[in-house]
């Protein structure tokens, strides 16, 4: 093999990992939405993981919040719910 195709061969794998990767709005996106689905499902503790690795990515997720503070309601934690509610306005009134 020689330099250019290996060259060649090396940006596409490259380009290639970046596209798989993706960004970490796609991320928060996805640990949303699994968040979202476990919740429906009634699994709870799932829901929270996922939601809260959405919140590290964005720290000012409100929505994330308030999906964490539906999860603690159901999960019968008013005060995380409380706190979680209180997240969510602070980062959208």
């Amino acid at each position: 093999m020689n330099r250019k195709s290996l060259r060649v061969l090396v940006v596409a794998l490259v380009t290639l990992s970046l596209i798989a990767c993706g960004g970490p709005e796609e991320k928060k996106v996805k640990f949303f939405n699994r968040a979202r689905d476990y919740f429906t499902q009634g699994e709870l503790e799932k829901a929270r993981i996922e939601v809260k690795n959405a919140i590290q990515i964005d720290p000012k997720y409100a929505e994330a919040y308030h999906l964490l503070g539906q999860i603690e309601l159901r999960d019968n934690n008013p005060r995380g719910a409380y706190e979680a509610f209180g997240q969510a306005v602070e980062h959208n009134p």
